[in-house]
Order: structure tokens, then sequence, then C-alpha cells
């Protein structure tokens, strides 16, 4: 995968100037690395966009407004004055996700991690 393919598939990252060619090359060999490609199948491009996606987000995360920070979910508490509310996030929180569960594309990442090479199921 290309900087520019994983752009095509998650366009939330089309930013050049905000994620450089070099900042995506280097997650995507990270990932070619980390996932076995004949686990993954032809889930394997979507494997590497998630993981790219994920860690460019946890990059952005002290820069605002992040593509995939998972801060939604159900409002747990809120005042008025001065403003402020929070969220219960363990609707979607898969267990032991770790940092994975800090961005929807690491959620996403690991929900698909768990389901690649788990063979067949009998119901």
């Amino acid at each position: 995968m290309t900087p520019a393919e994983f752009r095509q598939q998650i366009p939330q990252f089309s930013d050049t100037a905000k994620y450089p060619d070099a900042q995506v090359q280097m997650y995507l060999n990270m990932a070619e690395a980390s996932l076995p490609a004949s686990r993954w199948g032809e889930l394997y491009g979507f494997g590497l966009a998630l993981f790219v996606a994920h860690n460019l987000a946890l990059d952005q995360m002290s820069n605002g407004a992040i593509p995939g920070r998972a801060q939604i979910g159900l409002v747990a508490s809120k005042s008025v004055g001065p403003a402020s509310i929070s969220y219960d996030n363990s609707a979607f929180a898969l267990p032991d996700a770790g940092q994975w569960s800090l961005t929807t594309f690491g959620v996403r990442f690991l929900q698909t991690a768990r389901l690649v090479g788990a063979g067949g199921m009998q119901l």
C-alpha cells in the first residue's frame, strides 16, 4: 500500500501538510512488518489502513480535533457553569483494548484483528 492508496481508503487523512507522506509511510512500514498478510487475507489492506489511521490520529491528539477520536458515548454527567460534560464510552470500548480504544480506527482495527484467522464457527 502506498500513502496515496491509504488516503483513498481513509480520506480523513488527505491533508498532506498535516499528515506528510513520510509519516504515513513510516506507519505503513510498521503495519506491514506487524500484520501477517497470510492471516489477514482479503482484509489485509483494510487492516493496514486502520493501523495507520489509528497511529496518525494518536500523533494528533495534542493538536485538538482528531479524525476518529473516540469521544462518543452516552452523556454520563454535565454541568452548566463553567460548561463541562463527560461521556460513558463503555458502550463501544472493547475489553482489554488498551490504547486501541483511543480512536474509532483502533476499535475497528482490533475488532477486525480478533476476527481474522479465527477459523470457522459451528453453531
